[in-house]
């Protein structure tokens, strides 16, 4: 990547002087875990994955449709389901998504908006034109697929979205952790209700 257009992608969020450099972000462990700024919305997540867990366990263990072998398999099942969709929840809040370090010791825009075009800098490459824009609130210019996020207010590489459930932006960096949470968060949606359907209709074939 050229650093004259991009001089300000680094991933370290201090300064020589200690100087905090990002936006809404929230930094724990000497920066090795950053969440957004709303990060108790984890929490929130969290116990509502964990609720339909322990409800299927209260379940499972008052009645008597499955056999005991079978029962164990279920609760297995729905633990690994349940460790595995927490820890890629923990995955997703709290890894740095892409976070673009802001530029405070010059005018880089300023710079190049007086050769370039005011509202992008055109490059073409391999005969693709590629747009790139300019963020004056990081007074960056930003490489393609980035966006700001009035969030978290930073720009991050790649931006898919903000998303409020891991309270989080989702980025270059996180993707894969989000992208494997909708999986399990899925699977397991799908485990509980094809495991609840045949308790319902066991226990309905019983009161008949």
């Amino acid at each position: 990547m050229n650093n004259k257009i991009f001089p300000a992608i680094k991933t370290d969020f201090y300064d020589m002087t200690g100087e905090r450099i990002i936006g809404n972000n929230k930094i724990w462990f000497n920066g090795k875990c950053i969440t957004g700024k709303s990060y108790f919305s984890i929490i929130i997540t969290g116990c509502l994955i964990l609720i339909p867990p322990l409800i299927l366990y209260y379940i499972l263990y008052n009645t008597l449709v499955f056999h005991k072998n079978n029962l164990v398999i279920l609760v297995l099942i729905t633990t690994i389901l349940l460790v595995l969709s927490i820890l890629y929840l923990i995955k997703s809040s709290f890894t740095e998504p892409g976070i673009i370090r802001r530029n405070y010791k010059r005018s880089i825009v300023e710079k190049m908006s007086k050769n370039y075009n005011k509202y992008s800098i055109i490059n073409i490459k391999n005969g693709h034109i590629i747009k790139y824009t300019p963020c004056y609130t990081c007074n960056i210019i930003r490489p393609v697929r980035t966006s700001h996020c009035a969030e978290c207010d930073n720009c991050t590489e790649r931006f898919d979205h903000h998303c409020i459930w891991i309270g989080q932006c989702v980025g270059k960096r996180n993707y894969s952790y989000f992208i494997l949470f909708l999986i399990l968060l899925n699977t397991n949606s799908i485990f509980h209700i094809i495991i609840n359907s045949i308790i319902i209709s066991k226990e309905v074939e019983n009161l008949y």
